[in-house]
Order: structure tokens, then C-alpha cells, then sequence
């Protein structure tokens, strides 16, 4: 196995972990919203701000330690700047926020399918039946979003958003688990 070959499956699987951890917390988020939804939302958005800024020093760190070869490929400075932005914009305009949830839910939905979509493509040549699967979810999870952002409910209608959520999450974290499988039975082949 090529050199390349090995890096690329150990960032794939890196990735799915990383998914698994959003997932988890986005389902949580859709579950709780069902009982508490006007208080969870305001206490979501710190607790998510907080997390942020965390998450955002700790790529920016770990970025900056990077030699200079593996800092063109990285997306960890990029990425700890969003986290710390939101953070700012999340601790001081939360009733923003707390109105632009669907939206802001949407764009996550979106932004998840997309990534899962160029995953696709790039494990394409592996032609494999599961990510035929992994298409067919990365598309229905890309019309949730699209759906959320387009027709945004009310905050008062936060069953839609949490049924949305949690249907969406579990079947990133079905399509993460098929795309894991995929990589580990392609490494035995190999071996």
C-alpha cells in the first residue's frame, strides 16, 4: 500500500471520529429540543460558544505546530479561526442566534452532506456497494438542509427541527459507520 494510500485512510477515519462526535451532539441537541425548547436553545448556544473557543485554540495550536510541508493541506488555522468567530458572535448576539437556528442547523446539514459527498468522489474508485448508500444519504441529509434554510419553522415549531435533526444525525452517523467498514474491509483486501 502506497504511502498516500495509508495517510488518506487514516485522515478518512480521523474524519469519521470527528463526524461521530458532531453527530452525537447534534442528535442530543434535536432530542432535548423536543421537551425544552425555548430554554435549551439560549443554554445550547453558550455551551456551544464555550466549546467553540476550546475547539478553536486548539487547532490554531495545533496548526502552528505543524512543519511547514503538512501546514498547505490543513484545515486547522481555517478552522479554528470559524470556531472563534462563532464563539464571539454566539456570546454576545445570542437572541441572533437563537432566530437564525434554523438556518444555522441547515447550513451545518449542508456543509456535512457536501464533505460526505466529496468523500464520495474520492472513494469512488473503490466501487464498493455501500457508498451507493452513502450518496443516496448524503443527498437526502443535503434536502434537509436546503429544507431548513428555505422554509425556516418558527422556534415555537422546534418538533420539526428536532425530528429534522435527529433523522438526519443518526443517518450521518448509519453513513459514517458504512464509510469506516468500507475503509477497514479495503485494508484487509489489501493486506
Amino acid at each position: 500500500m502506497l504511502l498516500e494510500e495509508k495517510t488518506m485512510k487514516k485522515n478518512i477515519k480521523s474524519s469519521i471520529l470527528e463526524s461521530y462526535l458532531i453527530n452525537f451532539f447534534l442528535l442530543l441537541f434535536g432530542i432535548v429540543l423536543i421537551s425544552n425548547s425555548k430554554n435549551f436553545i439560549e443554554v445550547a448556544i453558550h455551551i456551544f460558544a464555550y466549546v467553540a473557543v476550546v475547539v478553536g485554540v486548539v487547532d490554531i495550536i495545533y496548526y502552528l505546530k505543524l512543519p511547514k510541508e503538512k501546514k498547505i493541506l490543513n484545515r486547522k488555522l481555517r478552522n479554528g479561526i470559524l470556531y472563534l468567530a462563532f464563539s464571539i458572535v454566539a456570546f454576545f448576539e445570542v437572541s441572533l442566534l437563537k432566530e437564525m437556528i434554523t438556518i444555522i442547523l441547515g447550513s451545518v446539514l449542508i456543509f456535512q452532506s457536501a464533505l460526505r459527498m466529496e468523500l464520495n468522489v474520492i472513494l469512488w474508485d473503490l466501487k464498493k456497494a455501500f457508498l451507493k448508500y452513502i450518496s443516496i444519504i448524503s443527498l437526502i441529509n443535503l434536502i434537509s438542509g436546503i429544507i431548513l434554510i428555505i422554509n425556516p419553522f418558527q422556534i415555537e415549531e422546534t418538533m420539526y427541527i428536532s425530528i429534522i435533526l435527529i433523522v438526519t444525525q443518526t443517518l450521518f452517523a448509519i453513513q459514517n459507520l458504512c464509510l469506516l467498514l468500507g475503509v477497514k474491509k479495503n485494508e484487509q483486501e489489501e493486506t
